[in-house]
């Protein structure tokens, strides 16, 4: 596999995701059960925010509406989606060390505004650094309002970027964006649980 750049996604290739947590801190504000397993993380609210289409006070208002959580704050609501996220691993932080030393690395993720800043100003800091500055240039859906698979986003990053798709591995925990990657031209890795730092081998050449 020859590549020169490395495309990473976010949530769940760098970033650990916990959505049971979320939904436990959701379940203690009194969202019933039975609105996780029907159109709570499937409302329109959640693509909208990673589309960067509706606003926070308008999240805050649909989640209470459809959580049955009327008398929650804005500031509970946050800490519960907050939640869903939950940090950088060390050994993720040294392997993206290792390899931007030898190649360029972007970022694209489907990301919205709230989980964007508590990642930037406290999850991605790493002794001293914020790595997010370790990429060259770093992609996010709610500034660009588009969205993984769609295929106007892989040609931003391209155009933006200033890559050749062919030469560039785009790394990812969802097959449909990878597939969609993989129309425009990008060579691509599937992962689960930060596995790709093995299939790299990186620290075991």
């Amino acid at each position: 596999m020859a590549f020169k750049n490395i495309l990473f996604d976010l949530g769940g290739v760098i970033l650990e995701l916990t959505p049971e947590k979320s939904i436990e801190a959701f379940k203690s504000l009194g969202c019933p059960p039975e609105v996780f397993e029907g159109e709570f993380w499937l409302a329109g609210i959640f693509g909208k925010m990673d589309r960067g289409t509706a606003n926070e006070a308008e999240f805050y208002n649909e989640i209470r509406r459809i959580g049955h959580i009327p008398h929650a704050t804005d500031a509970e609501i946050l800490k519960a989606w907050n939640m869903f996220i939950a940090g950088v691993k060390p050994r993720t932080f040294e392997a993206l060390k290792r390899l931007k030393k030898q190649y360029p690395l972007y970022m694209l993720s489907n990301i919205n505004l709230m989980h964007w800043r508590k990642c930037h100003d406290e999850m991605m800091l790493y002794q001293g650094d914020n790595a997010f500055d370790w990429f060259t240039k770093v992609f996010a859906s709610f500034q660009l309002h588009l969205q993984k698979p769609e295929r106007a986003i892989y040609e931003t990053v391209v155009k933006e970027a200033h890559i050749i798709p062919e030469e560039t591995l785009f790394i990812d925990d969802r097959q449909e964006n990878l597939d969609g990657a993989a129309i425009v031209g990008f060579q691509t890795m599937i992962t689960k649980g930060g596995n790709w730092i093995d299939k790299l081998k990186i620290f075991n050449p």
